[in-house]
């Protein structure tokens, strides 16, 4: 199925999903990003259309959906951020929200039962630091850092567990290995490892599993698609896309 051309260029932004709106913001200007944002209603996906700027501009920052709101972490717009907006669709509008604890930029995000986890990233190096915000005492908290320090790198969640795959580190060597990390021993454990090293991939869940997405592996951009069996830890490549891709949100509808 081929989709309508978005209203602008992006590069870096950030995307997520809010019943049958698919909502990108940011990204566009590799220096200092775009504050735009734009939504396709995927119930009848003819054009985008222009919604509400946020209240910064913003470049490989990390979305979420946090009670039915679209969550924006970090990003880059000349320095690193460490804050964060939410959107409320019905109002059309853009607010702050509670700030993470760290800087980063090319971070991943994912929400898992009512909380949002912000994993890795880059503030000048590469991080292996990881936070969750918990909407009960609205603020942000350190959890365990991961076992590898990863920017560039995509998130998913499945069964109660939170999966770090792949990413890049400092020198630029694209990761294959995975890790996911289990809230209630705050622990992080070693996965079966991509079928190649992958940075700036996408990253969705659908019917019980993870697929990563496209995403760069010694400098050349990737069409193959993967999908992880948790119940044998192995990942397999499947299906190619049509044109490689990278840096691209992967959303499953």
């Amino acid at each position: 199925m081929q989709f309508p051309n978005l209203c602008s260029p992006r590069f870096g932004s950030a995307a997520a999903m809010i019943g049958d709106a698919l909502i990108v913001a940011g990204g566009g200007n590799p220096r200092n990003g775009s504050a735009s944002a734009e939504l396709l209603n995927m119930s009848n996906p003819n054009e985008w259309v222009l919604i509400a700027s946020m209240c910064q501009k913003r470049n490989y920052a990390a979305a979420s959906v946090l009670n039915g709101n679209m969550v924006v972490t970090g990003g880059w717009n000349g320095s690193f951020l460490s804050s964060c907006e939410i959107y409320n669709s019905e109002l059309n509008q853009w607010s702050d929200f509670c700030p993470m604890r760290y800087e980063r930029s090319g971070h991943a995000t994912v929400s898992m039962n009512n909380q949002l986890y912000c994993l890795g990233g880059f503030n000048g190096r590469a991080l292996c630091s990881a936070e969750h915000y918990d909407p009960l005492s609205h603020s942000w908290q350190e959890i365990r850092p991961m076992h590898t320090p990863r920017r560039r790198a995509g998130a998913a969640a499945l069964d109660g567990c939170v999966y770090a795959i792949g990413g890049a580190t400092d020198d630029n060597s694209d990761l294959d290995t995975v890790e996911k990390y289990h809230p209630d021993r705050n622990e992080w454990k070693s996965c079966g490892s991509l079928s190649v090293g992958r940075s700036k991939p996408g990253v969705c869940v659908m019917n019980g599993k993870i697929y990563v997405v496209g995403g760069l592996s010694g400098g050349l951009e990737l069409s193959t698609v993967e999908v992880y069996d948790q119940n044998k830890d192995e990942w397999c490549v499947c299906f190619p896309m049509q044109l490689p891709c990278y840096h691209n949100p992967a959303i499953a509808f």
